[in-house]
C-alpha cells in the first residue's frame, strides 16, 4: 500500500511538471524518464537495446513512437505499437519508395487465395503463419520486419540473414538456395566482402523498392509467346487468377504485366552488369525463361490430364468446386491424390526449379526442381491410367 501511495504520489507529480513543461519544451525528456524508471525493471534488454541504437543517439525517445496515451501500469493498453505509419514521419522519401515496391503489396497477394481463409485467422490476421511475414504489407508497412526493434539498425538490415525469416523455409526457400549457389559461397568464404546479397540486386543502392521481374510464383499477367500463353492460361484458371475465356480476375492485379516485366528485367540487367557483362546476364536471364516455359507446359499438362478426368466423369468432380477450377492452392484441403500431387508439383517443384535457376544453384534447379517436377508428371500420368482402367 505504501510503495502504491508512492508511485501516485510521483505520478502526481510528474503530470503536473507535464503540464508545466509542455509549454517550454520539457514534455520529450520529463516523459521519457517515467518510461526508462519503469521499463528499466520491467524490459531491461528493451531499455538497453534502444539506448545503443541510433535512434537514442540522434534523440528520439520512447514517446515519439510509441505516443505518450501510457502513462502508468494501468492504461499500458493505451501505447501506440509503431508501425509504417510512425516511421514515415520521419523517414518520408524510404516510405514512399516502399510503398512501390513488392513488400508493399504482400498483404494483399495473400488474400488473393482463396484458401487463405480456410486457415486459421491466427495463422493470417494473428501473424503467427503466412501473416507474420506478409504483415509487411499491412497499412503502411511494418518496417520492424527489416529494421527489428528497438536497433533499427541498417547494418542489421543489410545483412542477407535479415531475409531469412520471411525467405527460408518450406514454400519459398530462396535462402538456402542462395547460400549454396555460387554468389552466397563467394560472400560467405570472402566474409561480405565480395558476392552479391539479396539487398545488392533487390534493393540496389538502398532501394526500398524490393522488386524483381518475376513474381514469387514467377506467373505474369500477360505472355507475348502463343504457346507459353497457352499453358499460363492453363495454370491461371486453375489457381482462379482467370476465367474460363483468360480473362483476368481481381486477383491477377498482382502479377506484372509484360511492360512492366520488361521494364524491371532491364533494372535487373542493371544490376548484373555491376559484376558481370549484360551480354552473359542477358543470355542466362533468357536461359531461366525457357526453363520456366518449358516447367510451365509440364505443370499444364498435367493439370489437363486431371481436368479431363473430371469432365469424362471418371474421376468425381467435388460438388463445392465450379467447372475447370479445381483448387490448387487449396493446401491441407486437396480433394483427392491428384490434386493433392499437383499443389506438390506447383508449390514446390516448379517454384524451388525456378527460384534454383534465379539464383545460380544447378542442384536445386536440376534434382529438387525439374527432377521431382517431372516425377509428379509421371505419377498423375499413372494414376490417371489406373482410374481409366478400373472404370
Amino acid at each position: 500500500m505504501r510503495r502504491r501511495i508512492i508511485f501516485w504520489f510521483v505520478h502526481f507529480n510528474l503530470g503536473l511538471v507535464f503540464l508545466v513543461g509542455s509549454e517550454s519544451g520539457a514534455f520529450s525528456s520529463v516523459t521519457s524518464m517515467l518510461c526508462l524508471d519503469c521499463h528499466e525493471k520491467i524490459n531491461p534488454r528493451i531499455v538497453s537495446t534502444w539506448k545503443d541504437s541510433p535512434m537514442a543517439k540522434e534523440g528520439v525517445s520512447c514517446i515519439d513512437c510509441h505516443g505518450s496515451d501510457h502513462q502508468s501500469d494501468f492504461d499500458a493498453f493505451r501505447v501506440s505499437m509503431a508501425v509504417g505509419q510512425v516511421c514515415q514521419d520521419c523517414h518520408p522519401k524510404e516510405a514512399e519508395v516502399f510503398k512501390s515496391g513488392k513488400h508493399a503489396r504482400a498483404w494483399k497477394s495473400v488474400y488473393a487465395l482463396a484458401a487463405i481463409r480456410a486457415l486459421p485467422e491466427e495463422l493470417i490476421e494473428g501473424e503467427q503463419g503466412c501473416g507474420g511475414c506478409h504483415a509487411i504489407g499491412r497499412t503502411d508497412g511494418h518496417c520492424d520486419s527489416c529494421h527489428t526493434r528497438h536497433t533499427f539498425s541498417k547494418e542489421e538490415a543489410r545483412n542477407p540473414r535479415a531475409c531469412l525469416p520471411c525467405h527460408g523455409g518450406v514454400n519459398h526457400p530462396q535462402w538456402e538456395i542462395w547460400k549454396t549457389s555460387k554468389h552466397g559461397v563467394v560472400y560467405e568464404v570472402s566474409r561480405g566482402a565480395r558476392g552479391p546479397t539479396c539487398q545488392i540486386c533487390h534493393m540496389p543502392k538502398g532501394s526500398h523498392g524490393v522488386e524483381t521481374a518475376w513474381s514469387l510464383l514467377a506467373l505474369r499477367s500477360t505472355e507475348m509467346d502463343p504457346e507459353w500463353a497457352a499453358s499460363r492460361k492453363t495454370i491461371l484458371q486453375w489457381l482462379g487468377f482467370v476465367d474460363e475465356a483468360g480473362n483476368p480476375r481481381a486477383q491477377a492485379a498482382i502479377f506484372l504485366s509484360y511492360k512492366e516485366w520488361e521494364e524491371q528485367r532491364t533494372q535487373m540487367l542493371e544490376v548484373c552488369g555491376e559484376c558481370h557483362s549484360r551480354l552473359f546476364a542477358r543470355e542466362k536471364m533468357q536461359e531461366v525463361d525457357r526453363i520456366i516455359m518449358k516447367a510451365d507446359k509440364v505443370m499444364a499438362d498435367a493439370i489437363r490430364i486431371v481436368e479431363g478426368l473430371y469432365t469424362e466423369n471418371i474421376l468425381p468432380r467435388p460438388t463445392e468446386k465450379p467447372p475447370r477450377f479445381p483448387d490448387l492452392l487449396g493446401f491441407h484441403t486437396s480433394a483427392n491424390r491428384l490434386e493433392e500431387r499437383l499443389l506438390t508439383m506447383f508449390f514446390r517443384n516448379r517454384l524451388i526449379m525456378l527460384h534454383g535457376a534465379f539464383h545460380n544453384n544447378p542442384d536445386f534447379t536440376t534434382n529438387d526442381g525439374w527432377v521431382k517436377l517431372k516425377r509428379g508428371y509421371h505419377e498423375i500420368q499413372h494414376m490417371a491410367q489406373e482410374l481409366k482402367k478400373a472404370r
